[in-house]
C-alpha cells in the first residue's frame, strides 16, 4: 500500500493473466524447426516400429509353422523320411521286389515297375 502526495491510497498488486502474444519472426523460425524435427523423430520411430513388427511377424510365423508341423506329426503318428533300402528283385516271386529298410530291417514286397524291368533288359558292352 502506498499513500500518494494527494493523500489517496494506492494498492500495487501483481497478477498473471493469459493474454494474446504475437510471435516474432525468430520465434516462428524456432517453432518451425522444432516442428520439423519432431516430424522427423516421429517418422523414425514409426519406421523402427514397422521393422520391429516385421521381425516379430517372422518369428511368430515360424513358431506357427513349427506348431503345425508338430501337431500333424502327433495327430498322424508318422512322417515320411528318406530311408536307405536294399532292393532284391524277383523275390519272393518273379515280377515282384522286396525292399528292406536299413533303419528297421522291415521288408516290404511290391510289384516291380516297368522301370525295374528295364534294369534287366539293358545291353552291357
Amino acid at each position: 500500500m502506498q499513500v500518494t502526495n494527494e493523500g489517496s491510497v494506492e494498492f500495487n498488486n501483481t497478477i498473471t493473466k493469459s493474454l494474446k502474444y504475437d510471435f516474432s519472426a525468430p520465434e516462428i523460425h524456432d517453432l518451425s524447426m522444432s516442428l520439423a524435427n519432431t516430424v522427423q523423430d516421429l517418422a523414425q520411430v514409426e519406421a523402427e516400429k514397422k521393422a520391429s513388427n516385421a521381425g516379430y511377424k517372422g518369428q511368430i510365423d515360424e513358431h506357427k509353422k513349427n506348431i503345425s508341423d508338430l501337431s500333424a506329426k502327433i495327430s498322424n503318428g508318422y512322417e515320411f523320411r528318406d530311408v536307405e533300402c536294399e532292393v532284391i528283385y524277383h523275390k519272393p516271386e518273379t515280377g515282384k521286389k522286396t525292399i528292406i529298410r536299413s533303419d528297421t530291417g522291415k521288408a516290404i514286397v511290391e510289384k516291380m515297375t516297368p522301370e525295374d524291368n528295364n534294369l534287366f533288359n539293358q545291353q552291357f558292352d
